[in-house]
Formats: structure tokens, C-alpha cells, sequence
């Protein structure tokens, strides 16, 4: 199996088990043309992360030992071979060094107390916990003074004009600009409901929040307070609700997104 190049291993798997590209497709909701990439050892289209992504959910789907199929592979550019001389060089050398390395962490081990460190990661858990629900009912409580604030404004009488005053006049006394400069200031909401089983990864302001496989009849939300970007692999499996509002599909099923942009202008794909 050493001998293998990682693509093979997963290709004669597939094999083995009589399944076709298409229904691995279907049943990993990776695209079919990502699989033979992958099967053919070309991972110059895809980057290093989503490479090692795509192979642990294909390698766990096949039955294999994705943690052993996956650290195989650190350049992934093209078909992986095993070196093995690089790999016994590197056993001598680590066996070298292990004697000493366990005799320096037996000497650090002995001198520390555990029961003060296990109360201190304890004391940090609570702190941590405590910061959090604070912060969580800071949040709740500022929704809920902005949302009874906008129900007072509603209730809120209408003055009679007088019949002297022109009907415009009546118009331009309006709260809008009032609650739109509110609404620019406070964060954009993404709920993400799969309706099948679905590969997903999701950046929050340029940063990666999750990324990894969004289980059937699941959904998760997400606040943003500049953008959202997707990458989603059955993008008609997704139903997006964006500030409340449920949007269309954004695309077919079975169709890969590999760049979807949600801002406060709208939404945006590049396919």
C-alpha cells in the first residue's frame, strides 16, 4: 500500500465496493469532476486544506483510514510517492533523539502539580463560560431594547395636521432614514439550512468559522459584520436565509460554488 499513490488507494476502493463516480458523487456531495481529480492524483486545482478536506470525507466514505490515507499526501500538486529511504532516515534520527526528549519531559512531568493545574483549567473553563453568557446577555438585552423601541415608535400616535398644511407637508416627516442609519450599524444574520447532507465551508469577515459536512434537516447561523463567503458543495441542497428573509436558490443541485458573496448590497456568485 506504501507504493500506492493516494488516488489509487481511494480509485481501487471504489472499485471494490462497485460503486460508480456518480454515486459516490451523490452520496459524498462532492462534485464527480473533484473526485477524479482526485483518483487521478491532480490536486492543482484545489488548494492544500480543501485537498485534505475532500480526501478524509472520500477515504471515511470508502472505508478507509482516513487519518492514514490523508498524512500521506503534504504536497498535494500532483501523484504522491512513497519515499522509503527519506522515511527510514527519519525513523533513525527520531529514535536517536526519543532517549533524550523522554528523559527532559519525565524531569518537567515530575516537578509539576497536577491538582493546581487541573483547578487552574477549571478556574479559566469557568471564566471563560462566565465572560461568554455575559456578553450573551448583553447582546439579548440590546436586541431587545432596539426591538421595543421600533414597537414604541409604531404605536406611536399620529398627530392631526392642520388643514392648512399641504398634504406633502404630511409626508416628510418620516423615521425611515432614522432606522435604516440603526440597521447599518448593526450585524448581518446567516441562517444555513441543508436540506440533504452537504459539504460546506463558511468565512465570517475573511476569516474561516466552519468548514466540513452539514448534516440533513440541520441548519446554523451566523452573524457577520462586513461580509459571508461560501464555498458550497451542492448548492441546491442549501436553503440561505439572509437577515430573515429567505433567498433563492442559488444554484442547481449537485452544482459546486466554490465563491458565493453576501453583503449589505446583496448577494453575488461567481461561478
Amino acid at each position: 500500500m506504501d507504493n500506492k499513490s493516494i488516488g489509487f488507494i481511494l480509485k481501487e476502493a471504489r472499485l471494490a465496493r462497485q460503486l460508480s463516480l456518480e454515486q459516490a458523487s451523490k452520496d459524498t456531495k462532492i462534485h464527480v469532476n473533484i473526485l477524479k481529480s482526485i483518483e487521478a492524483d491532480d490536486f492543482s486545482s484545489l488548494g492544500a486544506v480543501y485537498a485534505k478536506s475532500f480526501l478524509k470525507i472520500y477515504a471515511e466514505y470508502l472505508g478507509l483510514n482516513k487519518e492514514e490515507v490523508v498524512p500521506g499526501s503534504k504536497n498535494l500538486q500532483g501523484p504522491v510517492e512513497a519515499r522509503p529511504g527519506r522515511q527510514a532516515q527519519f525513523s533513525a534520527d527520531t529514535d536517536r533523539g526519543c532517549g533524550v526528549l523522554a528523559q527532559t519531559f519525565i524531569g518537567v512531568f515530575r516537578k509539576v502539580n497536577f491538582r493546581q493545574v487541573a483547578i487552574l483549567f477549571l478556574v479559566i473553563i469557568l471564566l471563560t463560560g462566565l465572560t461568554k453568557f455575559i456578553k450573551y446577555r448583553k447582546r439579548e438585552q440590546s436586541v431587545a431594547k432596539k426591538a421595543e423601541a421600533v414597537k414604541q415608535d409604531i404605536k406611536k400616535p399620529q398627530v392631526p395636521a392642520k388643514s392648512s398644511v399641504p398634504l406633502a407637508a404630511k409626508n416628510t416627516v418620516a423615521p425611515k432614514p432614522k432606522r435604516d442609519a440603526v440597521s447599518a450599524r448593526e450585524k448581518m444574520v446567516l441562517t444555513i439550512k441543508a436540506k440533504n447532507r452537504n459539504w460546506l465551508q463558511v468565512k465570517i469577515d475573511g476569516k474561516i468559522v466552519f468548514q466540513g459536512i452539514l448534516a440533513k434537516s440541520s441548519s446554523e447561523t451566523w452573524s457577520a459584520s462586513d461580509r459571508f463567503e461560501l464555498w458550497v458543495g451542492d448548492a441546491g441542497a442549501l436553503v440561505l436565509e439572509f437577515n430573515g428573509q429567505i433567498l433563492d436558490r442559488i444554484g442547481r443541485p449537485g452544482q459546486t460554488l466554490k465563491y458565493v458573496l453576501l453583503t449589505r448590497s446583496g448577494l453575488s456568485i461567481k461561478r
